[in-house]
């Protein structure tokens, strides 16, 4: 899948979910897409791994922030359910979408 496949699929799956209007998706697609592009760089560098476990968490980290910054209370606590949803089953060897 492309990185622009991956953000697209990650914009429908939050828009579902947790009901952004079309501001919203308008200012966390770029967000969505600087993690992505960063994520690639970062693989692409073939840097030590344990210093892009690092690299990756805190982009990660930064994205989140960004995006629940422009997410209602109510958004946010979904938000929130979500990403632990999707950290759960990357725990039980499911995979899941970089940068989540």
């Amino acid at each position: 899948m492309s990185p622009d496949q991956r953000v697209q699929m990650r914009i429908d799956k939050m828009k579902a979910e947790l009901s952004l209007s079309d501001d919203q998706i308008s200012k966390i697609k770029p967000i969505l897409m600087d993690a992505q592009q960063k994520m690639m760089a970062m693989r692409n560098s073939g840097g030590d791994p344990e210093t892009m476990k690092t690299q990756r968490k805190s982009i990660m980290i930064d994205s989140d922030k960004q995006i629940t910054a422009l997410l209602n209370p109510d958004q946010q606590q979904k938000y929130n359910t979500m990403k632990a949803q999707m950290k759960e089953h990357r725990m039980q060897g499911g995979g899941g979408q970089p940068g989540e």
